[in-house]
């Protein structure tokens, strides 16, 4: 019989330590994109030698891939998305496909963004690391999905279903830190935002914000190895995805994510 005995709180734990964020050696942060969902934080140094933006995730907004193609004019921008039939806005550099997120061969000096809903768990599970290590910086919103029992159930089912919960979750933060664990092979996190479109998840014991943004950059970039004590959202780069309510404050990772 499945005994949970903490296996949750493990997991949630042992995929926090995974949120570290590094110091950018020197390096800044900027914004691409708007002031709000849509936009997020690179690193300025390599984005000015990069060549090529894989964009994975479109909707209604390209405010980031349009000031990726700003900042240099010898760039070009690759924008993927089965839900759309064209982009928002059109740019002589910018390509788009209607297809979704999938593992494809990559060229070097390029960055990609990611906003796939969820399905960025089963790609970069895959992904080969020869063809990511030749991505510079790579921005994403993960998804920390969990599932819950039904409100109004008797404590017989509440219990029931929760034993069957606590394993489903319990496979799921431990795929979520896989995955993590993977990319931190090839990246360094350095910089976290918290999209405030959720509330906190009660699991593990505790809570967890379920949609965070997160900038990475390749390892081979980032000399520096020390570990940031910065507290998030930052003024001047971080704004909340959902203007009628308040961003997430005071975050710290690892040890604070909610």
């Amino acid at each position: 019989m499945y005994d949970n005995d903490g296996v949750i709180e493990r997991e949630v734990k042992r995929l926090r330590q995974e949120l570290r964020i590094y110091r950018c050696g020197g390096m800044t942060k900027i914004r691409l994109g708007r002031r709000g969902d849509g936009g997020y934080v690179v690193l300025r140094e390599p984005l000015y030698s990069c060549e090529i933006l894989y964009s994975y995730g479109i909707g209604d907004d390209i405010s980031f891939e349009l000031d990726f193609l700003l900042a240099n004019s010898n760039t070009r921008a690759l924008l993927y998305d089965p839900t759309i039939t064209a982009l928002p806005k059109t740019h002589s550099r910018a390509k788009f496909f209607r297809e979704a997120f999938s593992p494809r061969i990559l060229e070097r000096r390029s960055m990609m963004k990611v906003d796939v809903e969820g399905a960025e768990w089963d790609v970069f599970s895959a992904w080969p690391i020869s063809e990511l290590v030749k991505l510079d910086q790579l921005v994403i919103e993960f998804h920390f999905i969990h599932v819950a029992p039904a409100p109004g159930l008797s404590p017989y089912f509440t219990d029931f279903y929760q034993k069957q919960m606590d394993k489903i979750n319990a496979w799921l933060f431990c795929r979520y830190r896989n995955v993590l664990v993977r990319l931190s092979r090839v990246f360094r996190l350095v910089h976290l935002h918290v999209n405030n479109s959720l509330p906190p998840i009660e699991i593990g014991g505790g809570r967890m914000y379920p949609l965070i943004e997160c900038s990475f950059v390749n390892r081979d970039l980032l000399i520096e190895a020390a570990l940031s004590d910065e507290v998030f959202p930052i003024d001047g780069l971080d704004y909340p995805n959902k203007t009628d309510r308040p961003d997430a404050a005071g975050i710290k990772p690892p040890e604070k994510l909610c």
